[in-house]
């Protein structure tokens, strides 16, 4: 700004010298400023007088000088009647810029700059004569050059605003009169600088927070006479407002950083300097520019608070709270009401979308809606067509939504605000600039998200594509692909695929097209269960690589890679594709070569792809795998990669699998406790299930005892808090190995009662289903009980009245009306009465079933149960006239199922005679059976040639 000397790095200009010494002496200042003030106007009506004539000349010519490329002292008069004539030419002009003879204010002072530019060579050039040819050049001093420099840097600041030339303009004319006090630069003077710079087309552009910094202190070192006043100080906060916003776009962050806290620190500090001038009366001038001032400090100090520490951020939003309340309070003043003809929408829609953030980030949730929803009340009272803008009712859409238990009149106003939204929008984008009119559409998107109304979302960027003139952001692209995939559905998710090959194959595909779009269709095609879900990752996966070769961005990053693994260990575990490892491998060692370290997840679901085989090769790679976890990951590895790894080892048949599987179990216990106790290292019931798993596939005599050994473990390791309970299917695992192993049906009885007892107290995970009474009712089938058949009788009976009672969980299905139906039948030996009770329950369960269907859409009783049930009759009937009735109701029941195979036919052919020769034959005396009787029948499966 001021001249600087070059070592120093301080003001120098002589000014500060002299007006210090002048002006702190109380007997010369009167005597000063009176002369000063006879010689200034003397000049000023005799220059005055001498530019009238020099324009009305000119006027009448229609000829302007043009510039002299080598002027000298003796052109100075001539340029300053030139700089003169413009000047007046601008000022007869409206001031907002009514050009005369075609040319625009930026023009003229192009020209006059250029003038001034002349001049000021002029002055450094003098007239050389024999006896200063050997010295260098001394600068003219005149009074008159004190009015040529206040002209120049009025059409500088007021005109065109330009920081820059100002600033050089500040620095001619300190170098020039700085030793002439009463013509040197005023404190008037500075606050044009600060002007030019606050106004100029590009805020921020050259350096105008430094410059204000170095004004306000410059003054505040003079006299009082120089002192900064309201004024100054506000221009001064704009100027260093501008400043921090290009700060935080510029690329030197390190530098960045350091000027940020440094003007953030002095804005603060011009804040508690100016605070109370603003609560005074002020006119109308001061009133706006007050309230541009506190609008651009808000949005400078609330933009900047990422960039500080923790108790930086808190200073600065108490700075921002105190502005916004003094631009609230500027904001309903009659005066400024009166006088938006200064850009105020503009000033308006920023600052109040930094109130609306400062609301989000200092206010409790209640505090911020009502704030919120008042802001813009005040904004819609301006009957502006532009304000408030969607991007302000998304704001208040978010502080509505975040409010807990929203309900009410709160509700009431979410609910019409985002009904009317949408009719205000298309009512009033045409009158938006394309690139703003772009940003509506966005907010809007965003608004309807807010909200979850994912349909709208769509509907507006489809209703995008009527207005020409107005292009499709990333932004709302990214909203509209969320959209789809916030719907969820096949036919959304395969719409969002469409668009965005169809984006792909555009010209618009390099501005549109983010790396995001393509993670989020990944992750939403893997997780979909889609029947082709892993081909359509794929497919995607390789458009992406196609695209990146043109389009740098579009590269995969370790995202792309981590979603394609994804969908290959689903699918691994949904459809047991044992070729699974190998790709996933593939694709880690093609990260690896592409410098993309894998994640946590990648090598996880590598775990549970191995899972999914039985490979005895498998299992000590599984267990590589988890180690590099545990040495690379350790924060990120969980508890489900060391299930994993023990779940292969369970199925790998090896010979030390248990040992294996105990061994890893009691890694996963021991870094756990040693983790503090982290919920996501917390040994699981797949972990557990998969020892027992190992125990059952060993053989060995002694299973039944050591898994129910490792289930005596857990349920005291879960009672402190060291693994999760039992649930259902570790119980049931456990009843099926003493089942499988022929033990007595005691023992898998006693698992049961440990089972409900848990559920009893309140372990939810450890609910009986119909898994673990169908366990216990196999252990019962085979025992060599006398009563088996009872005692199954009353575990199906007990499933089937809290089945009707409404509990799910217990209801019955195929294989407990078999097992049923198995104890009758194999129950042998006993009397007669008993005998006519095992008949009843079978009968009973067969008219159950009649025409049931289990969960799974299965019939309940199939071919082996009309079977068994003939079977039963024909053992336990003992009059054969009624054996033969009951019989021949159990096959019309049968044929009407359509469940007649060989096994039927078999027992009624030697058991009931009579039934037997009254089935339909041919003219050979062949049995010839209606296709309706044998429909639902199994096929017998061809063997494999």
């Amino acid at each position: 700004m001021i001249r600087l000397n070059a070592n120093l790095q301080k003001p120098c200009h002589t000014i500060v010298r002299y007006a210090a010494r002048i002006c702190n002496n109380a007997r010369n200042a009167p005597r000063i400023a009176l002369a000063s003030k006879r010689v200034v106007e003397s000049r000023r009506n005799a220059i005055i007088e001498l530019h009238q004539l020099s324009f009305c000349s000119t006027a009448s010519n229609g000829d302007r000088s043009s510039p002299n490329a080598d002027p000298s002292a003796k052109d100075i008069p001539s340029l300053e009647l030139q700089i003169e004539s413009e000047i007046t030419r601008l000022r007869l002009q409206d001031n907002r810029g009514n050009p005369q003879q075609g040319e625009t204010p930026p023009e003229v002072v192009d020209r006059i700059v250029e003038l001034y530019n002349q001049w000021w060579s002029a002055h450094r050039s003098p007239t050389t004569t024999p006896s200063n040819q050997n010295q260098p050049p001394q600068l003219t001093r005149r009074p008159e050059d004190n009015k040529v420099f206040r002209a120049v840097l009025e059409a500088c600041s007021v005109y065109d605003p330009r920081g820059s030339q100002s600033v050089t303009i500040m620095d001619n004319w300190g170098e020039a009169l700085g030793k002439v006090f009463e013509f040197g630069p005023q404190r008037e003077d500075f606050d044009q600088l600060l002007l030019a710079y606050a106004s100029q087309k590009f805020p921020g552009e050259g350096n105008p927070a430094g410059e204000a910094i170095d004004v306000i202190d410059l003054l505040e070192e003079w006299s009082f006479t120089m002192k900064p006043v309201v004024r100054t100080y506000l221009l001064a906060i704009r100027c260093i407002s501008q400043g921090i916003l290009a700060q935080l776009s510029a690329t030197e962050k390190e530098t960045t950083s350091t000027k940020l806290k440094e003007f953030t620190t002095y804005l603060r500090g011009l804040l508690e300097k100016v605070d109370p001038l603003l609560s005074q009366e002020m006119d109308t001038n001061h009133v706006v520019l007050s309230f541009q001032s506190c609008g651009e400090a808000v949005c400078a100090l609330i933009s900047v608070r990422d960039e500080l520490s923790n108790e930086e951020r808190q200073d600065v939003i108490s700075s921002a709270e105190n502005f916004s309340n003094h631009w609230l309070r500027l904001f309903e003043t009659t005066a400024l009401r009166e006088n938006c003809n200064i850009g105020c929408e503009d000033v308006v829609a920023e600052t109040a979308q930094a109130i609306l953030n400062l609301y989000e980030l200092a206010a409790p949730p209640r505090e911020c809606a009502d704030l919120s929803f008042s802001l813009i009340q005040k904004m819609e009272e301006m009957n502006s067509d532009m304000l408030p803008s969607n991007a302000h009712y998304f704001q208040l859409i978010k502080a509505w939504n975040s409010l807990p238990g929203l309900e009410g009149n709160d509700a009431y106003d979410l609910r019409s605000l985002v009904q009317g939204l949408n009719r205000r929008h298309f009512s009033r984008i045409h009158l938006f600039e394309p690139e703003k009119a772009s940003l509506e559409f966005d907010f809007l998107m965003k608004s309807y998200m807010q909200v979850k109304q994912f349909a709208l979302v769509c509907e507006v960027w489809e209703n995008m594509a009527e207005h020409s003139t107005i292009k499709r952001s990333e932004q709302s692209t990214l909203l509209y692909f969320e959209s789809l995939l916030g719907i969820g559905t096949p036919d959304a998710i395969q719409k969002a695929d469409d668009v965005l090959r169809g984006i792909a194959l555009s010209p618009e595909a390099k501005h549109l097209l983010l790396p995001n779009h393509f993670e989020m269709l990944l992750y939403s095609w893997a997780r979909s269960r889609h029947q082709d879900y892993l081909a359509r990752c794929n497919n995607l996966f390789q458009l992406m690589k196609q695209l990146s070769e043109s389009n740098t961005r579009l590269i995969p990053t370790q995202e792309h890679y981590s979603a394609i693994i994804e969908a290959w260990g689903l699918d691994a575990k949904q459809n047991k594709r044992k070729n699974a490892p190998r790709h996933i491998s593939k694709i880690i060692n093609e990260m690896n070569e592409k410098n993309l370290r894998p994640n946590a997840a990648s090598y996880m679901a590598l775990l549970k792809a191995l899972s999914c085989t039985d490979s005895p090769g498998a299992a000590p790679g599984a267990e590589k795998i988890l180690e590099l976890l545990e040495k690379e990951y350790p924060t990120d590895v969980t508890s489900d990669g060391y299930a994993s790894a023990i779940s292969v080892w369970s199925k790998s048949g090896h010979s030390q699998a248990v040992e294996r599987c105990k061994s890893i179990l009691a890694r996963n216990h021991a870094i756990f406790e040693n983790s503090d106790l982290r919920a996501s290292l917390r040994p699981t019931c797949e972990a557990y299930r998969g020892v027992i798993g190992a125990i059952a596939n060993s053989k060995s005599p002694e299973a039944a005892v050591l898994a129910e050994r490792v289930l005596d473990d857990m349920e005291r390791h879960s009672a402190g808090g060291f693994c999760d309970p039992p649930d259902e299917y570790t119980y049931t695992s456990v009843m099926n190995i003493y089942a499988k192993l022929n033990h007595s049906h005691e023992a898998v009885g006693r698992i049961l009662q440990r089972m409900e007892s848990a559920y009893s107290n309140g372990q939810a995970t450890a609910r009986p289903n119909t898994s673990s009474y169908n366990s216990f009712l196999n252990s019962i089938v085979r025992s060599n009980a006398e009563d088996k058949a009872w005692m199954a009788n009353r575990i199906y009976q007990s499933m089937r009245a809290r089945f009707q009672k409404g509990d799910l969980s217990v209801r019955p299905d195929p294989y407990t009306t078999t097992a049923v139906l198995t104890s009758c039948a194999s129950t042998v030996g006993v009397d007669e009465k008993a005998r006519e009770e095992l008949v009843g329950i079978a009968l009973s369960v067969l008219l159950d079933c009649k025409g049931q269907v289990d969960r799974r859409g299965r019939p309940m009783l199939d071919s082996r149960n009309y079977a068994m049930v003939l079977r039963i009759i024909h053992q336990d009937v003992l009059d054969p006239s009624e054996g033969e009735r009951l019989a021949a109701q159990v096959f019309e029941q049968c044929c009407h199922e359509g469940m007649i195979d060989k096994s039927v036919l078999y027992q009624i052919k030697e058991g009931f005679k009579g039934l037997h020769r009254q089935l339909p034959r041919d003219a050979k005396g062949q049995l010839k059976l209606p296709r309706g009787w044998t429909q639902h029948a199994k096929r017998p499966q061809r063997k494999k040639q």
